[in-house]
Parts: C-alpha cells; structure tokens; sequence
C-alpha cells in the first residue's frame, strides 16, 4: 500500500533572530518535505517572528517524527508552534 501525500501547515513565532528559516528549511527538508509556500515577517516594534510555511509530507509515517524535531526546534529558538494537516477534498 503506498503511502497518500499530506498536506501540512506549520506556523511559529519567536522572537527574532538570525537563522530561522534556514533552520526551519533543513529540518523540513530532512524529512523530504515539499515546501509549497512560505510567508514570514517580523513585527519591527516588538521584535517577534512570525512564519507560515505550507509544505507536503510524502511520508505519513514520520508525521510523529517531525513533530518531535520541532518540538526540539521550538525549544532551540524559544519558540511556540502550530502544525496541522490541511484536509484534502
């Protein structure tokens, strides 16, 4: 049976600091997912980061996987996360 291709949605936000999407982005691409869209800024005023990031995940099986590199991400940049599938119709 082969695995379906998922859709996720991730959105952080931190305070801002050097190398976030980088860090993001190699962590994504480790578990070999797709990156369909991305927007980020950060709130000049404050200091904090937002980014939305959209991507494919061709794996389902390492959904739990990802998520506990993000929850080791999150902890690197104190920072608060969101991931959630996108339902397909």
């Amino acid at each position: 049976m082969q695995n379906k291709i998922e859709t996720h949605v991730l959105k952080l936000s931190c305070k801002d600091q050097v190398g976030i999407v980088s860090k993001i982005s190699t962590l994504l691409a480790k578990f070999k997912c797709n990156i369909v869209e991305s927007k980020q800024f950060t709130d000049q005023q404050n200091g904090n980061f937002f980014i939305r990031q959209t991507f494919t995940l061709y794996d389902s099986n390492i959904i739990s996987k990802l998520e506990n590199n993000l929850n080791l991400l999150s902890n690197e940049l104190n920072a608060e996360f969101i991931l959630s599938e996108i339902e397909s119709l």
